[in-house]
């Protein structure tokens, strides 16, 4: 039996969030073949003249899409924002930006213990000045509060939540009312990916996605296209929770009106 598999490619993809729901470290994998009775299991380097195209097409489109999304989420400088699959903490570095002069914070949660190791080392003065606040967590299960966060962005992530319906109801439960929530995504992008065969096990369909937020609560769903400074086109999906729920839910928002 032979299996082929490019190490450098999901070293990179795992540093973007990509495979964190994944068990890809091929040490487990051979550990497996030798328990299941596969003999002269070993791993050998071979070249290919496919090169590193994945690494250069999707490392900058992460990067930008991960700012834009925190600038669509209009931080004010007292607001509590959580990022969801933060990578090496791009999004995060924009976010914190907004809550410098304030008493707002940052949050992030990402399952990838060497996402969060990463994010340390990339926002170390952020950390220092308790302006970001990194966890290693569950998105299904987040450690927040009812009601405790102004907004909540994501880029690249929903597609590999184990349970979309379920996460976007824990995400409808921290988000504060009339709070936004905002999803990047680069549709060309995932279509590009898709067709090299890396979305197999993944559910990215945006329609899909809208519908579990829909069914969790979140209102006023819809995708969006939208162009970059730097002209790159992407799309974001903006949801928001309603301030109708009830009646503690409308007392906040006229409170923050």
């Amino acid at each position: 039996m032979v299996t082929a598999l490019p190490l450098e490619r999901l070293k990179t993809v795992d540093s973007m969030g990509w495979m964190k729901y994944a068990a890809w470290d091929p040490e487990e994998y051979i550990k497996a073949l030798r328990e299941a009775g596969f003999t002269d299991v070993k791993m050998k380097d071979k070249t290919s003249s496919a090169g590193q195209e994945f690494q250069r097409f999707m490392l900058p489109k992460n990067a930008y899409l991960e700012e834009e999304a925190a600038a669509l989420c209009n931080i004010k400088p007292d607001h509590h924002v959580l990022e969801l699959g933060f990578g090496p903490g791009i999004g995060l570095k924009k976010a914190a930006e907004y809550v410098e002069k304030g008493v707002g914070k940052v949050h992030g949660v990402d399952f990838s213990p060497a996402m969060v190791v990463e994010a340390i080392n990339n926002l170390p003065q952020e950390i220092e000045d308790e302006k970001v606040e990194l966890v290693l967590g569950n998105v299904a299960s987040l450690p927040y509060r009812d009601d405790s966060m102004d907004s909540i962005f994501h880029a690249n992530c929903y597609y590999f939540w184990p349970d979309i319906p379920l996460v976007a109801r824990d995400l409808l439960r921290v988000l504060k009312p009339g709070g936004l929530m905002v999803t990047v995504l680069s549709l060309e992008g995932l279509k590009t990916v898709d067709s090299m065969g890396w979305m197999k096990y993944a559910t990215w369909d945006p329609e899909e996605y809208m519908k579990a937020l829909r069914e969790a609560g979140f209102a006023d769903v819809k995708m969006e296209d939208k162009t970059s400074s730097a002209g790159q086109e992407f799309q974001v999906i903006l949801s928001s929770k309603s301030c109708l729920q009830e009646d503690a839910t409308l007392q906040a928002c006229e409170g923050e009106s």
